[in-house]
């Protein structure tokens, strides 16, 4: 009898080992992974792709900004603004009415040296002197409302000029030889402490100057 015990567990040892063996290369032939197999890697959570995409975005909108302030300058270095085709200096106001027509109302400003006509459903103000040349070139377009007062600072610097007047705040940038330019905004306050531009200004300053009756024009 213990021989023969002996020898059926002989036989069970092997005959065990070998069926877990040919377990195993089925389950690895099977494509089957441990939890706990190396390499093994979780797929990205929705909250890692949610924040990369809202990073995307952001960056996005901020080249859209520079790119926008780049053309805005550009465009001041030729004496325009961005919905308008005409040009200060080059200009007289005859030019502007026949092809926009009559203004929706005009005003002399004394303080800013000149007539301010008012194309409200263009966006747009012609300030222009008693020769009727344009001097100051003024967009109110809406694609305009895309920079910000950090903006314009991050892509132009500090500005040559900055004034404060009637609950704006006015940051000035030199644009080529002739011309200046002058982005308007909110005044900044606690809840806005970066407000979104109000409107540009092209301005001329030769065209303020009257020799004639010595004076000397606004140099902003």
């Amino acid at each position: 009898m213990v021989k023969i015990f002996a020898l059926k567990r002989c036989i069970l040892i092997p005959a065990l080992a070998f069926v877990l063996l040919v377990s195993g290369c089925s389950d690895a032939d099977n494509g089957k992974i441990s939890p706990n197999q190396d390499g093994a890697k979780a797929p990205p959570s929705a909250e890692s792709d949610n924040g990369s995409r809202q990073g995307d975005s952001a960056v996005q909108v901020i080249d859209q900004q520079k790119a926008l302030i780049s053309r805005v300058m550009e465009l001041a270095r030729q004496g325009k603004v961005v919905n308008s085709q005409f040009a200060a200096e080059e200009t007289v106001i005859d030019d502007v009415e026949k092809e926009w027509g009559r203004p929706e109302k005009t005003d002399y400003v004394p303080e800013a040296k000149g007539n301010f006509a008012s194309y409200t459903g263009r966006g747009v103000v012609i300030g222009y002197n008693k020769g009727s040349q344009v001097f100051d070139i003024r967009s109110y377009d809406s694609e305009l409302k895309k920079i910000t007062l950090s903006g314009v600072r991050g892509v132009l610097g500090s500005p040559a000029h900055t004034s404060s007047y009637n609950n704006q705040d006015i940051l000035g940038y030199t644009a080529g030889d002739k011309f200046k330019i002058r982005f308007v905004f909110p005044r900044s306050t606690t809840d806005t402490t970066d407000p979104a531009l109000d409107h540009v200004s092209v301005f001329y300053p030769r065209g303020t100057v009257n020799s004639m009756s010595e004076d000397p024009g606004l140099e902003w």
